[in-house]
């Protein structure tokens, strides 16, 4: 899992056998390159995991994939299949996805008997938010992996001293996910919506928002998300192995 830090870039890695962790760990650089990818796998050999016993690598990024590809300026990599150049490296399948569809499939397979679910993720601060769903068990990606990236219109809607000031703020963050979540509810109707914002302290408010703006029954189960990276790491586990199937 790729995460772009002030300053530096932090990689943090997971291995799954069943669901079972084998390995886990973390790396952190100022950058980061194709050699240092190469060198956390050889790395994981020292932990008696090689490339060789892998079924998949499954690389996890906050931007949005389309069709293995992405925009990685730490990589030195714009708009490059990465995927096709590691798997021919490793003689295995190399699987990418965004962080936050890794994670909504993470929390749907926690959530039996869930027919649709979405989850929205967004840090004090971020500039940007994000968002994934799941329906009967299937990534919804759409055209060009854009579906529910909600960074090139959650910036529309009105917030007092601007969309900037917005995210800096619990009340902002409160209003910014409210919004993300009506515009999903108009278009997917989840039967659970999973809020992974941390800054707030609870989706009451959320909840109430909803309800005045929607019919009741339209409002879906809130649940709020504080363990984002494990169901992110679960998640990504369960979508290597089901491209593998």
């Amino acid at each position: 899992h790729i995460t772009y830090c002030d300053r530096c870039v932090r990689t943090g890695y997971r291995v799954y056998e069943g669901d079972v962790v084998r390995a886990r760990g973390a790396l952190t650089k100022a950058l980061l390159g194709l050699r240092d990818i190469h060198e956390l796998l050889l790395t994981l050999e020292l932990e008696g995991v090689g490339a060789s016993q892998l079924d998949a690598i499954g690389i996890i990024n906050p931007g949005v994939v389309n069709f293995c590809s992405m925009n990685l300026p730490s990589l030195g990599l714009r708009d490059a299949d990465l995927a096709e150049r590691l798997g021919a490296h490793y003689g295995i399948p190399v699987y990418m996805d965004n962080s936050a569809n890794a994670a909504a499939m993470g929390c749907y397979l926690r959530q039996p008997g869930c027919h649709t679910l979405t989850l929205y993720r967004h840090q004090l601060g971020h500039k940007n938010g994000g968002q994934g769903t799941v329906i009967d068990g299937r990534l919804v990606t759409g055209h060009t992996s854009m579906a529910g990236e909600p960074k090139f219109y959650q910036r529309m809607f009105c917030y007092e001293g601007g969309y900037a000031s917005a995210v800096w703020s619990v009340r902002g963050l409160s209003q910014i996910t409210r919004n993300v979540l009506l515009a999903t509810i108009g278009t997917v109707s989840p039967d659970v919506a999973c809020v992974a914002v941390r800054a707030l302290d609870g989706l009451d408010d959320i909840r109430c928002d909803l309800q005045r703006s929607l019919p009741r029954y339209c409002v879906p189960e809130l649940v709020r998300v504080d363990d984002y990276r494990d169901l992110m790491y679960l998640g990504e586990a369960a979508l290597c192995l089901g491209r593998l199937a």
